[in-house]
């Protein structure tokens, strides 16, 4: 994809298009990379089985992974 700024960018933060969808989950990929944040694979599935149910609405995404987090932490005793 070409060269994207100002206005273009700031949809692609906002967005719900797929392609605009995938572009920011590589960035936080490569945000985690920079800042040494260990991928979880677990969450990386259920993220990947959102994206397959085409749940791309960011509250509603936001709202299930955090449930999913949650009830990771409680199987493993973490909270």
């Amino acid at each position: 994809m070409g060269k994207v700024i100002g206005k273009d960018l700031r949809n692609r933060f906002t967005s719900s298009k797929p392609h605009d969808i995938s572009w920011r989950t590589e960035q936080v990929k490569v945000d985690n990379f920079i800042e040494g944040v260990v991928p979880d694979k677990d969450i990386e599935s259920f993220v990947a089985r959102l994206d397959k149910l085409g749940i791309n609405e960011a509250e509603k995404r936001i709202k299930m992974i955090g449930r999913f987090i949650k009830e990771k932490e409680k199987e493993k005793g973490e909270h």
